[in-house]
């Protein structure tokens, strides 16, 4: 799974276990219980370890919570708020957009 290199840290650290990706009309490419390498960027080498998928859900961002925010890896006094800004700014849309809510653990390498 691809994410943004500021993220992959907090991934390998285990305080990035929820990640969200736009919904598009499309199904989730990702299957609960998959084993995943983790990419910091297109085309980058993967890090040690890997991700495996727990839950999927699919879900609006109006209903992310603060608690869920910190577990997708931010961790500002409103992190709530730094998730919205950082998604519109990548993403654009709207906080009715429908998100898959993508739950994981770091399987750190043997």
């Amino acid at each position: 799974m691809i994410f943004s290199p500021e993220f992959c840290e907090a991934v390998q650290a285990g305080t990035k276990t929820v990640t969200r990706r736009p919904a598009n009309g499309r199904e989730c490419p990702h299957r609960v219980g998959s084993i995943q390498k983790v990419q910091p960027g297109q085309g980058q080498p993967a890090l040690p370890g890997r991700i495996q998928i727990t839950s999927i859900r699919l879900e609006s961002l109006k209903e992310l919570t603060k608690s869920d925010a910190r577990r997708s890896g931010f961790g500002s006094r409103n992190p709530r708020r730094e998730l919205l800004q950082w998604w519109g700014d990548r993403y654009g849309g709207k906080s009715s957009q429908p998100v898959y809510r993508i739950e994981f653990h770091y399987i750190p390498r043997d």
